[in-house]
């Protein structure tokens, strides 16, 4: 038995087995920013990250407002504000207002008119308390700036008391006085340089403000007959410069925080995947035995349409050898491959034809795409030289090997749609009819032969048991 089944061997044809080279195109998107899982093949790859919720917080300015509404105070950012209205009866505190020229002020006398007991007398620029001394220096008279308000003295009518400090602008600064009633008189004021202003008070407290304060205070408490403001009551309030703070989730995934305001929650977070995909091609570098072979025939699997392959490149079909070919699926997907034409029918040497005929004759005929072939045929005679050049559609010994397609960018070249089928390209079949008539004419072929080989196997074999038992029976 073993000896039928090494006949068998050695009777039936070898195939020849060519590589397949494998090539790849770039990487492009495919899916980005999914939270899908797609299962991965050679053609597609995926990226990981993880993306966190954010949480924005807008800080809202309030101005300057008191403290019982104030969210949360700047640091040392604060402005004194107060109330005016005008008084008709006595009160503790009363306030006038004087204009006086710009300028440094070196002295202050102030000139009292009414009988009045005053406990202490401060001066004040810019609300800070300024050094000042009283001239002449009078122990009595010294008890008015002794910080001690548990002391005073009694100012007679006609009393002119010299208060002396170092210059000081005559914008805002004042002059309060700690009294049992309100000081009636006259404040002198002396610049730096020789001239002075008088400004007549009834008053506890004497502010110097700008022209525009002043007449401002003018429409609420008026003049007297003087032309100086009424004597008007003043209520002061600290107020806070203040901001509100919001913490705002926004629900908005990100890799990090991109603003100053914005922070990440590191534990609210979600996983999300890039997918990139690329295209696939498999040549087979299989030679070429038969000039019916078309080059497009050696993609033997693609993930592009080959409807829009072009292939670069001359290829001699009667001259058997290397040629180096472009196969263009895309713009951006080029791969160079040798191709190797080996026709048995080439080796044949073919004598060049001569002719007597000293003129050049060209022969054209019009051809279709699929069976353009050409021949140039050189012949010889004595000088001169004439060279015919024969382009023909029948029996061609030169095949055409590219096809220039247009490139269509709208087809679909892959899974480019979430639910698509990924369907493998069968680039070969019903391209060309001669190439699938001669396959079915080589099946058919192929079927007799083994059928032929099987059919002499089973014979062998019956002769062989026949000669077995013949010499059984001996």
């Amino acid at each position: 038995m073993k000896r039928i089944w090494l006949l068998l061997f050695a009777i039936l044809p070898f195939t020849n087995v060519y590589a397949i080279s494998t090539h790849y195109s770039d990487y492009r998107d495919y899916k980005l920013g999914t939270t899908e899982e797609i299962d991965l093949d050679d053609t597609l790859k995926k990226e990981e990250y993880k993306v966190y919720n954010t949480v924005v917080t807008n800080i809202e300015d309030q101005g300057y407002v008191s403290e019982s509404v104030c969210s949360i105070k700047y640091p040392n950012d604060t402005k004194t504000t107060y109330s005016v209205r005008y008084a008709n009866s006595y009160k503790y505190k009363w306030y006038t207002s004087v204009v006086i020229p710009e300028g440094n002020i070196t002295k202050v006398i102030v000139y009292i008119t009414n009988p009045v007991n005053v406990k202490e007398m401060v001066i004040y620029d810019k609300g800070q308390k300024v050094n000042a001394y009283l001239s002449p220096t009078d122990d009595t008279i010294n008890q008015l700036m002794d910080n001690n308000l548990d002391t005073y003295m009694r100012l007679a009518t006609g009393t002119n008391i010299q208060i002396m400090f170092p210059k000081m602008s005559s914008k805002d600064f004042s002059i309060e006085f700690f009294a049992s009633d309100k000081v009636k008189g006259q404040l002198i004021f002396y610049y730096e340089d020789g001239t002075r202003e008088s400004r007549y008070i009834y008053s506890d407290i004497v502010d110097v403000v700008d022209q525009d304060y002043y007449d401002e205070l003018k429409s609420t408490v008026g003049v007297d007959s003087n032309g100086n403001l009424n004597s008007y009551e003043k209520t002061e309030k600290t107020l806070y410069h203040c901001y509100k703070k919001e913490d705002i989730i926004t629900n908005i995934y990100k890799e990090s925080a991109s603003a100053e305001n914005e922070r990440i929650i590191e534990d609210d977070y979600k996983i999300l995947y890039n997918y990139y995909i690329r295209d696939k091609v498999k040549i087979s570098d299989k030679k070429i035995t038969s000039s019916k072979t078309i080059l497009k025939e050696l993609v033997t699997y693609s993930t592009i349409d080959l409807d829009n392959l072009i292939i670069d490149g001359v290829v001699d079909y009667t001259k058997n050898g290397t040629y180096p070919v472009k196969f263009i699926f895309r713009d951006d997907f080029i791969v160079e491959k040798d191709v190797v034409i080996n026709i048995a029918k080439n080796d044949k040497v073919v004598e060049p034809t001569t002719t007597k005929s000293t003129s050049t004759t060209t022969k054209t005929t019009t051809s279709t795409p699929k069976k353009t072939s050409s021949s140039t045929i050189t012949t010889s005679t004595k000088p001169p030289t004439t060279t015919t050049v024969v382009t023909s559609t029948t029996k061609a010994t030169t095949r055409t090997t590219t096809k220039s397609i247009r490139p269509n960018d709208t087809c679909p070249t892959y899974n480019t749609y979430e639910d698509e089928e990924v369907l493998e390209v069968e680039p070969l079949k019903g391209h060309i009819e001669e190439t699938n008539k001669s396959k079915t004419n080589n099946k058919f072929v192929f079927i007799l032969i083994l059928l032929a080989i099987i059919i002499i196997s089973i014979i062998i074999y019956i002769i062989l048991r026949i000669i077995e038992n013949k010499k059984e029976t001996c």
